[in-house]
């Protein structure tokens, strides 16, 4: 077995595709470098994929939106959390909820409001809350 005498500076690594956070996996690992390939490692204990915890941030400006009434309204807001955040809608400072109209989706890096047909008493501020264990940001 050949061992560096000196630290790796750059490290690369592939993982293949179709890994989705939030699973658990069973891993073999090969190194690939200016000798060859290697033989695959034994079998892994079962490895949870998650991104490293972080604080929420939302990945979106403030803008002003014009929606003809009558319209669907369809607000996507990117974010990163880790963990999983509890997601919050309010409009002009009062709590949304879930009805016939009105839906709330979130996905791994996104959240979304839906407006199945909008009203002129829908126009206002709106807001999202993102919160986890490690703070909030809205």
């Amino acid at each position: 077995m050949r061992i560096n005498s000196r630290p790796i500076k750059e490290l690369k690594y592939k993982t293949e595709e179709g890994i989705i956070p939030e699973k658990q996996y069973v891993l073999r690992v090969r190194a690939i470098n200016s000798v060859g390939v290697s033989e695959p490692s034994d079998t892994s204990e079962k490895v949870y994929a998650k991104d490293p915890d972080c604080i929420p941030t939302l990945e979106f400006q403030t803008r002003d939106i014009v929606i003809v009434e009558g319209e669907k309204w369809h607000l996507p807001i990117p974010f990163r959390a880790v963990p999983k955040p509890k997601i919050t809608w309010h409009k002009d400072g009062k709590e949304l909820k879930d009805d016939e109209r009105m839906s709330f989706r979130q996905e791994y890096l996104s959240c979304h409001l839906e407006i199945e047909s909008c009203l002129h008493a829908d126009s206002g501020q709106y807001k999202v809350t993102l919160e986890n264990s490690l703070g909030a940001s809205s």
